[in-house]
């Protein structure tokens, strides 16, 4: 039997052949009993063969709920061949391969068994505890036609040695780790200020987050599922922005192994620890390193620079020494070995010569020292160099023997290796800093990796194992698994986690009477997806229900659950025709659904009318009272709460807040306070209201003494708080019982919105939705919000940066702009003004020629902020409108162009001039016999011209009190650059 007749063996195996999977695990039985493979080299198959199907495995595991015939035979082969690398890597005592072998078979059973065994609790033991014995045997694993019988005997088997606990710990997108039996996960560093989130199985699991006095913290431990689902996407958040604390330096004890960096100090060769924060400095100790060899000996060939690897502290504090012994033993016993072996002729030079005990002294070339017996009559010196070979080695640890000696045969001078240079005597046991590093970062980089599979391997376990627990406990588990994935960067395994968590929250706020979140779409076509759309479908017209229904096959389990819902949606509809308790329905609803457990009959429901806040729900009680009680104050209240939630909202994905609403959800209807209130305080100070916004408006706004009143005064305070882009995104309206308004929001889709205190558009401020909080959005969080927007070109990227100077009043480079006008492409210094024409264009003041210019962003190369320089003045206050062709109103005359276009015309003005789309229907509108009317107000002619001469078969100038001066205008360009 070899390796090779394995390789044939399991290439030809069929899962599906249980007597083939049988043989293949008595030969591998036989291998490890026979003396023709050894046991690295079957480890070794094994490796080869579980790696070639970890990734199909996991993504099989990952959905195992909808695994076929096909995958459950895969996963059950190979998951018993892991239970075959577990026997061997038992017998062989290597603790690292077991553990992992034992938590990928858990993996693969957690996929397929559906007996309730504790998978999880035996995944985070074997994590946790060295294993002592595995509970199961050769004849088990080749006997088992399923994993069952497998996994029953390794959990109810399984043994550890729980007096020398493991740590287990990876850091990535926050923290996941195993001690004494308990699996933790946190978004943060918690240290002892942290606190408990929520556990499961008995404590085995837990979820940290930073402190008890967080609200969020609060909400997980309720069972209202929008409350939970709330801390999550806040520990999601807290997740993306985990990181490590700054680096502190070390402090060493005696028996450290460190690595340490020659430095000389007062003349003497020293090392210093390689810590970049605050090195250790200190002696290396002499001492005999092996027979004949002394620390002395060595460091004559040690130059500064030079690192020496896993030193040993002997003594630590103010004045530490270290001892390179091990290391320097374990170098040259391995070099000797393998000189000894090749029978290796090399020059050695005599280091001590001790004639009172026959003894000669050698350094090779190779930087092991040697021993030789002093011949009688033989007069070597120190210093000298002979031609020598290593006869044998005595010991490898301790103090061991290198014995040399002259080769008994011939000796070809060619093949002699020569003494070298001092400087690279040592170079097999010297090394560099660089060198030190690589080999850290590729240490760590294949360690991460390891521990990531452990990470993933737990959170599958996890998240498979949710099923036999109650829904609300399956729900956290899932979402443990969710946070788990995230950490190691799981983009795969979070969108399955995210389709499964979606699902069993809908399930869970259908039995808690919440409103569902109408995002089916999520989940893959299939019975998953049928039944959400049917809880959706519950409160809309009953003709989309049934139609729905009765679309599904007869004999399903979607049509089953849409039958029931459907009848008590036809029950409330016709009470007296149709005798059906909702109530019970719904109770039987959840039952099929597996969701009894958390179902709260109507009269237990203590949502409001509106619900409850989360992240897309947000509650205001006044547009003009603050919430401190003190008073009266529309900046701090509706524009600094109201429409800063609004503007999160827009940065985010959408929401709804609704106006005169409290805490608990329901509408406010007190005379002092809500609503009611803030419709007093506006028609008693009407006067000075209209007279602000007016000013700041240009036009007056409606007096809020009635809710339609109070809606189009709204209206009015949303046109001075956003860019006119944004205002159709975000809808106001009294509340379908007028108890209410409710401002709805799309979020923006095409830029990142910004919240002004007034129409000049400067100084705003982007938000976005952080949880249950609204938040000014970073850099980072703009930056990324760019990255998703429809339509985003390379000059969208300078946005940003161009808006951040235009609120901070700052100088900009637009390096390598190249200008239409000159035909030079240079680095322009600027302070910009202000962003126009569908952010496609910027005003700014050009520092170098000292007069206000425009720039278009896509001519731009790079943009180069001075955050630095300082916050500048500027001479004029700049011109802000353009017309459809992008000349910008420099308080000059403008002129009134009325042309008919032809539809070739018209589409090249849409595409050519994306604003023209904005145009009011009296200023582009299609005339009766198909033609288009472009009667506008533009701000020179020479756009115009241009416009017109690219197509004049297509366009005709009609009659306004400017066409002939636009014609002669034509007339003389035509003449001077083409007659």
């Amino acid at each position: 039997m070899t390796i090779k007749d394995l390789e044939k063996q399991f290439g030809s195996l069929s899962p599906y052949d249980s007597g083939e999977c049988s043989a293949f695990i008595r030969s591998l039985y036989a291998a490890r009993n026979g003396r023709e493979i050894s046991t690295l080299a079957l480890m070794g198959f094994l490796d080869k063969m579980i790696s070639g199907f970890a990734k199909r495995g996991k993504t099989l595991c990952q959905r195992a709920p909808l695994l076929s015939a096909t995958g459950r035979a895969e996963l059950t082969l190979y998951g018993k061949t892991a239970a075959a690398a577990m026997l061997v890597s038992h017998s062989s005592r290597s603790q690292s391969e077991l553990r992992s072998k034992a938590i990928l078979f858990l993996e693969y059973a957690s996929a397929l068994v559906r007996t309730d065994y504790d998978f999880v609790e035996a995944a985070i033991d074997v994590v946790s505890y060295p294993v002592t014995d595995i509970g199961i045997d050769w004849k088990t694993v080749e006997d088992a036609t399923s994993l069952d019988v497998i996994a029953y005997k390794l959990i109810s088997g399984i043994r550890f040695d729980r007096s020398r606990p493991d740590y287990f710990q990876y850091a990535g997108k926050g923290k996941v780790s195993c001690h004494k039996g308990v699996l933790s996960v946190c978004s943060s560093e918690v240290g002892e200020a942290g606190a408990k989130a929520y556990g499961l199985y008995g404590g085995r699991v837990e979820v940290l987050t930073r402190n008890s006095r967080d609200e969020r913290l609060k909400s997980s431990e309720q069972r209202d599922i929008d409350a939970l689902t709330e801390f999550s996407t806040t520990f999601l958040r807290n997740q993306q922005s985990y990181g490590k604390g700054k680096t502190t330096s070390r402090d060493y004890q005696p028996g450290d192994i460190v690595d340490i960096r020659m430095v000389e100090r007062a003349g003497t060769i020293c090392g210093a620890t390689l810590d970049r924060i605050s090195p250790l400095v200190g002696e290396i100790v002499e001492e005999e390193l092996i027979h004949g060899t002394r620390t002395s000996d060595v460091l004559s060939y040690v130059f500064e620079d030079d690192v020496i690897m896993e030193t040993e502290v002997v003594e630590a504090g103010e004045s530490p020494r270290f001892s390179i012994k091990e290391a320097y033993t374990s170098f040259a016993v391995k070099a000797a070995e393998n000189h000894h072996r090749n029978n290796t002729v090399f020059e050695a030079k005599v280091t001590r010569l001790r004639k009172d005990i026959s003894r000669v002294n050698w350094m090779t070339p190779f930087g092991f020292g040697g021993i030789s017996i002093l011949e009688d009559g033989d007069d070597v010196k120190v210093g000298e160099v002979r031609v020598m070979t290593v006869k044998n080695i005595q010991g490898s640890t301790g103090s061991p023997f290198i014995n040399l000696g002259a080769p008994w045969y011939g000796v070809n001078p060619d093949n002699v290796v020569r003494f070298p240079s001092d400087e690279d005597v040592l170079a097999g046991f010297l090394t560099t800093v660089d060198k030190v590093d690589m080999l850290r970062k590729t240490a760590a980089e294949v360690g991460k990796a390891e521990d990531a599979e452990v990470v993933s391997s737990l959170a599958t376990i996890l998240a498979r194992r949710s099923e036999s627990l109650p829904s609300m406990e399956r729900y956290k588990a899932l979402m443990t698994a969710l946070f788990m994935r995230t950490a190691i960067g799981d983009a795969e395994g979070v969108a399955l986690l995210e389709k499964d968590l979606y699902y069993s929250r809908s399930l869970l706020s259908y039995a808690q009477g919440k409103r569902i979140a109408a995002n089916a779409d999520r989940l893959d076509q299939g019975e998953r997806s049928d039944i959400i759309k049917i809880l959706l479908l519950q409160d809309a017209p009953e003709v989309d229900l049934l139609a729905f229904v009765g679309s599904l096959p007869p004999s399903s389990f979607a049509r089953k659950v849409g039958s029931l819902v459907a009848g008590a949606r036809i029950s409330q509809e016709f009470p007296d025709e149709v005798k059906a308790d909702g109530e019970d329905v719904r109770r039987k609803v959840c039952e099929l659904l597996g969701v009894l457990d958390e179902y709260l009959p109507v009269a237990e429901i203590r949502t409001g009318k509106y619900g409850s806040e989360s992240h897309d729900v947000e509650f205001k009680s006044s547009y003009v009272f603050r919430n401190d009680g003190q008073g009266a104050d529309l900046d701090r209240q509706g524009r600094g709460q109201v429409f800063e939630a609004v503007c999160g909202f827009l940065n985010a994905d959408g929401g709804t807040l609704y106006l005169g609403v409290g805490d608990s959800g329901d509408p406010i209807t007190a005379e002092s306070y809500g609503l009611k209130a803030d419709m007093k305080w506006l028609t008693e100070n009407y006067m000075s209201v209209n007279a602000l916004r007016t000013r700041q408006l240009g036009h007056p706004v409606p007096k809020a003494d009635s809710l339609d009143h109070y809606v189009l005064f709204l209206n009015a305070e949303k046109e001075l708080y956003f860019k006119e882009s944004l205002q159709g995104n975000i809808t106001i309206e009294v509340t379908e019982d007028a108890d209410a308004i409710r401002i709805t929001v799309s979020p923006a889709e095409y830029e990142i919105a910004y919240l002004y205190p007034d129409t000049e558009r400067h100084d705003g401020i982007a938000y976005v939705r952080d949880g249950g909080r609204t938040v000014p959005m970073t850099r980072v969080q703009k930056e990324r919000r760019l990255a998703g927007l429809k339509k985003v070109g390379k000059e969208v990227g300078f946005v940003v940066a161009i808006q951040e100077a235009i609120d901070g009043h700052r100088k900009l480079i637009f390096r390598g702009y190249a200008s239409g006008n000159s035909g030079e492409v240079r680095d322009r210094f600027v302070v910009p003004v202000n962003l126009f024409y569908n952010d496609e264009n910027v005003y700014c003041f050009d520092l170098e020629a000292h007069q206000y210019k425009q720039f278009r962003l896509h001519r731009i190369s790079s943009i180069d902020a001075d955050v630095d320089d300082p916050v500048y003045t500027l001479p004029l206050v700049a011109p802000k409108e353009s017309d459809v062709f992008r000349w910008l109103n420099e308080g000059g005359r403008q002129y009134h162009v009325k042309l008919r276009m032809e539809v070739g015309a018209k589409n090249y003005l849409l595409e050519e001039y994306s604003c023209a789309c904005k145009l009011p229907k009296d200023e582009l509108y299609e005339d009766a016999d198909g033609t288009w009317i472009l009667d506008t107000t533009v701000n020179g002619l020479g756009a115009v011209r241009r416009f017109y001469l690219g197509l004049a078969d297509k366009i005709e100038i009609l009659e306004s009190e400017d066409s002939e001066e636009l014609k002669e205008d034509i007339t003389k360009y035509v003449r001077k650059n083409i007659v």
